[in-house]
Formats: structure tokens, C-alpha cells, sequence
């Protein structure tokens, strides 16, 4: 039957079974730089993919569930990273790609998008229609790599508490798709496991910034320490240095200042929930919009008018907006009123932390945090709407009331920590503690269903 894209791509994955409790194994190549600094890519998330994709999320999809081949199959049972790349391909990649057809794109194995002779990276999306690289082969836009029973959280740690150097090798995944956008000058990478995908966006070095950097404590590989649940792949570093000897490309690679990350877990699934494959199809469709390797790059969701120039823009990562609207009052109340305009004027009520509207026949609530405040007025930036502040009411009234009438009353069932009820012949289970209780009623404020306690 069809169904939104947004809910086929937030199926559940096949559920992983891991055979092999073998050590970890590191590739390693001399031309990898070490990553310099890293940080949380906040503005990747759900709310905000949706928001900025939404029509292409909303259209009607015809597309097999995958998963009950995998685990029909045995796919799912991993013994070594190959076996986790075939499953990648067959459960992630390819109705990720289906369905990026569409938009004329597609995500696939990394020799779609090959051009660098010691660049191979496991997976590439680049455009159906446009321009070859260098060897005739589409090129790439975003590329990825496949790591067996690797932990992205250990690596991060280690590069933000070594300032000074780090030499373990849990890093070397991040470094190896850091040096793949390098060399390729993409903008996105990422890094696929068992255990989820972690996103990155990559920052180039600033033109300023040419003075010598702070270096992590790279050896020559004879030195280097090895932790003993790794191992180093020989045939890699013997065959990285013949590259060299071939290909000066990696002597014009920019230096990374910054990766930005996400990390979306493999079990991931159902409606409001990023998951792998929608984080993977939405990073491809935001690489189809600007791929570009740079400096610096506009916010996901920018508060700047429409017709702001965003690559002219001060909006940096990790830093406040820069200097020239902070020194120009007037200037910048011109441009709170032109923002202001921007906005859908709603009337807002208030009740047990959440802000709710109505707006083309479709009620909404937001949690109170999700909302800027600026004067008398409530500002809820990804939705773009505003409206003047309600008064709170902490105890069950008219507004209360109100609110209740815009729930649709559904049958409640309770079965282990769930929820459940049927809605438009649909089932649905939430766990126990997504739901508010009013007296003998339960609410879910997000799904807009209320019913009596089960």
C-alpha cells in the first residue's frame, strides 16, 4: 500500500545479531591528518530535517519493507565487516537510494563516485544527471565508510581531552572519511556501524588561519602504539605509500579545522524518530543543495530574513552571530521587523508546559522551550510561527478544557510498558512514560490522543 516517504524511511532496520566478538581492526595511511578538533552538530535532527524536506517527506511511496528478507536471510548475523556491509547495502543503502531517485540522486557503493588513487571510500551519493569527474564517473556529493564494532564515542572523547596529541588508533575512522571529503572536497561524510551512523560535517581551514597549528602526536607507523584489541592493516600503509609516489593530489588536500557530528542509533525507528536511513537521505538531499567543502556554512534552520545573502552571513558554528549587527541598532531592529513579517500570527495557549495553536485545521504543541521569546510575543523559529504570550495555567480550567477538546479520544490498552490504541485502522504503541496523566485520562501531546487510563 503506499504511504509517506517519512514513514517508509522510519521503519525499524533488521535487528543485528553479533556472531563475532573478534578484536577491532584499523586501517591506517600515512596522508590521514589527525582530526583537530570536533564537536556536536546540533541543528542535525529530526525536527529540522522534516521541517526543511517536508514535501518530499509527504509524498506517496510504494516500496518493499526490506528488513524481513535480512533476518529471513541471516543477513543480519554479523561475523566480520564484510558481512555488516552487506547488510548496509541491502537494508540501508538501497531503499535509501530507491527512493532518492526521485530527486535524481543516489547513495551506493563508493566506485560510483571513485576519482583519487588512494581514496576508496565503501559508500558515495553524487547527482544522476550531472557533470563526470575527472575519470568519468559521477561526482561525489557525500561519502562513507563501514566500521565493524567500532564505538564513535571513545574516538571523540580522545580528541577532545588530547589537546596536546593523541596516538590510539580508535580514532582512524573518523580521520579516514575526514581525509576521503579532504581530498574529494565534499562537505558530509560518515561513518556507518552495527550500532548506528554517525553524520559528520566537515569545516576546511580559513585563510587566516595559515600560521602554524596545534598537531596531534602522529608517529611514523614503527612507533606507533597499537591498543591490543586492534589491529594495523600493513597491506594498506605499504600500498599508501606506492600511491604517494604516483598521485600529488593528497599535497593539495585542505587541512579539516572542525567536523560536526550526529550519531543516529541503528535501532532507531518509528514517527517522530530520526533513523538511519532518514538521516541518510536527508544528508544526501542537503549535499544536493551545497557539497561544497568550506569554511564555514549558513545554520540548517538560519533566523536571517529570506533575502539574506547566507554565505555572506556572520552565522559560524559554535559562535555568536558577528559584530556588524550588534553595532548597528538600527539595522538590526530593521531586520527583527522583517523577520517578524516572515511569520504566521497564531493564537497560542498555554497548559502543563506545552504551546499550542491551531493553524490550517491542524492542531499543534510544542514544548514552552521550543519557543523564543522576544517582548510579549513567542517566537517558534522551524515552524515559523509567532503569537503573543499566553497566560499559564497550572490548573485544570478553560484552557485545560479547550486543550482536551482538541485531543481525539481513542481506546487505551496496556501491555508490558506500552500504550496502545487504534486510530483510522492503524495500531499504535507508545511506551508508558511519552504519555501525561490528567486524572483518570492519558494524554500524548505529540499524536494528539487522549483516553481513559487502561
Amino acid at each position: 500500500m503506499p504511504e509517506r516517504l517519512l514513514d517508509y524511511l522510519t521503519r525499524p532496520n533488521p535487528t543485528v545479531v553479533v556472531e563475532s566478538q573478534g578484536p577491532t581492526t584499523f586501517t591506517y595511511n600515512v596522508s590521514w591528518q589527525p582530526v583537530e578538533n570536533i564537536e556536536g552538530w546540533d541543528d542535525f535532527n529530526y525536527q529540522t530535517l522534516t521541517t526543511r524536506f517536508r514535501s518530499q517527506l509527504n509524498r506517496q511511496v510504494t516500496e518493499p519493507d526490506i528488513t524481513p528478507q535480512c533476518q529471513a536471510g541471516r543477513f543480519n548475523r554479523l561475523y566480520n565487516e564484510s558481512m555488516l556491509e552487506i547488510l548496509i547495502g541491502s537494508a540501508i543503502m538501497m531503499p535509501v537510494s530507491s527512493v532518492l531517485s526521485s530527486s535524481d540522486l543516489f547513495l551506493t557503493g563508493g566506485g560510483t563516485t571513485w576519482e583519487t588513487i588512494d581514496c576508496n571510500p565503501d559508500w558515495g551519493a553524487g547527482k544522476t544527471n550531472a557533470p563526470r569527474n575527472k575519470v568519468g564517473r559521477a561526482k561525489a556529493i557525500v561519502l562513507g565508510d563501514t566500521k565493524y564494532r567500532w564505538s564513535h564515542l571513545p574516538a571523540i572523547n580522545i580528541v577532545r581531552s588530547s589537546r596536546g596529541g593523541y596516538t590510539q588508533e580508535n580514532v582512524r575512522p573518523i580521520e579516514q572519511v575526514q581525509h576521503y571529503c579532504a581530498m574529494y572536497g565534499c562537505r558530509f561524510g560518515f561513518v556507518i556501524t552495527e550500532a548506528g551512523a554517525l553524520v559528520m560535517q566537515f569545516f576546511k581551514e580559513r585563510e587566516i588561519q595559515r600560521s602554524p597549528r596545534p598537531q596531534r602526536n602522529i608517529t611514523q607507523p614503527s612507533h606507533r602504539r597499537i591498543t591490543s584489541s586492534s589491529t594495523m592493516d600493513m597491506s594498506s600503509i605499504s600500498a599508501s605509500l606506492t600511491d604517494m609516489s604516483l598521485t600529488s593530489d593528497d599535497l593539495s588536500a585542505p587541512t579539516i579545522r572542525l567536523v560536526q557530528y550526529a550519531f543516529v542509533p541503528w535501532d532507531a525507528h518509528g514517527a517522530g524518530t530520526l533513523t538511519v536511513k532518514l538521516a541518510l537521505y536527508c544528508l544526501t538531499l542537503l549535499a544536493k543543495d551545497d557539497s561544497v567543502l568550506g569554511p564555514d556554512y549558513a545554520p540548517l534552520v538560519s533566523q536571517l530574513p529570506l533575502n539574506v545573502d547566507l554565505k555572506s552571513s556572520s552565522h559560524q558554528p559554535g559562535m555568536q552571530a558577528a559584530g556588524s549587527l550588534r553595532k548597528e541598532q538600527a539595522q538590526e531592529q530593521s531586520t527583527d521587523a522583517s523577520m517578524a513579517q516572515q511569520y504566521t500570527d497564531v493564537a497560542l495557549t498555554e497548559h502543563l508546559g506545552y504551546i499550542t495553536f491551531s493553524l490550517n485545521s491542524k492542531v499543534t504543541a510544542k514544548h514552552k522551550d521550543e519557543w523564543r521569546k522576544e517582548g510579549d510575543y513567542l517566537f517558534h523559529d522551524s515552524l515559523r510561527v509567532k503569537g503573543k504570550k499566553p497566560q499559564s495555567t497550572t490548573t485544570p480550567g478553560s484552557t485545560g478544557a479547550s486543550m482536551a477538546q482538541q485531543y481525539t479520544d481513542v481506546t487505551l490498552s496496556e501491555h508490558a510498558n506500552y500504550i496502545t490504541f487504534s486510530l483510522n485502522s492503524k495500531v499504535t504503541a507508545k511506551r508508558k512514560d511519552e504519555w501525561r496523566k490528567e486524572g483518570d485520562y492519558l494524554f500524548h501531546d505529540s499524536l494528539r490522543v487522549k483516553g481513559k487510563k487502561p
